[in-house]
């Protein structure tokens, strides 16, 4: 019988720390972040960190806040927190904003972002995964965003593709690399056969538990 790995092993580990609540939890969720992106499509350079929001229940993981000089570098419209480099030169735009429900104590994701992006900016952007936990308009909880075309047809298009909100399971961080490896060449450090049971693992233990739509009735479209 072909043993776990220390990768999976370490995961799936991380996986379950991140689960159980307390207050290693987001802690255990930055390590899992990393080390799932670090050993597949991650340029060592690059890296997220939890950021306070408050110290006690509120949180943010995401790559280091740009300084004034990179600010200045990257342009008007440029976000707050710089970009993760991947190993084909390309950027991903990775937040998560998380919090401590202090009714059962376990850590929840308030709203997450993961876009992949030709340039650090965010001018070019390729694919956007976006999810809210309790949206404020009438878009899905969690959706899509394409930067694509519309092909001429007797029809005219509603709205430019980018802005179309395509509803979509809740994204994961493991969906994320399995679609940046297969479909867009992204270069994983590792093979699928070596990559692919931890995360089907991991991401296996996250969709046990997690929320798949909003709590509350959402608005209605205007």
């Amino acid at each position: 019988m072909q043993q776990p790995s220390s990768f999976l092993t370490r995961a799936v580990g991380l996986t379950r720390e991140s689960l159980a609540g307390g207050e290693e939890a987001v802690f255990a969720f930055r390590e899992l972040i990393m080390l799932l992106l670090g050993r597949t499509i991650l340029d060592h350079k690059s890296f997220v960190t939890v950021q306070s929001v408050n110290w006690q229940n509120a949180f943010i993981i995401a790559p280091p806040r740009r300084t004034m000089k990179e600010f200045e570098a990257a342009g008007a419209g440029s976000e707050l927190y710089s970009r993760l480099q991947l190993t084909n030169g390309h950027f991903l735009d990775l937040q998560y904003s998380l919090f401590v429900d202090p009714k059962v104590n376990f850590l929840k994701t308030d709203s997450s972002r993961m876009v992949y992006q030709s340039d650090d900016s965010g001018r070019d952007q390729l694919f956007r995964f976006e999810m809210s936990r309790q949206p404020a308009n009438h878009y899905p909880f969690a959706h899509l965003h394409v930067n694509g075309h519309w092909k001429q047809g007797k029809a005219k298009r509603p709205k430019d593709m980018v802005k179309v909100h395509f509803p979509t399971p809740r994204p994961t961080i493991e969906s994320l690399i399995r679609v940046l490896v297969y479909d867009f060449n992204v270069e994983s450090k590792c093979e699928p056969r070596v990559f692919e049971p931890v995360l089907r693992s991991c991401e296996q233990e996250f969709l046990r538990v997690a929320r798949t739509c909003s709590k509350a009735p959402q608005p209605l479209p205007p």
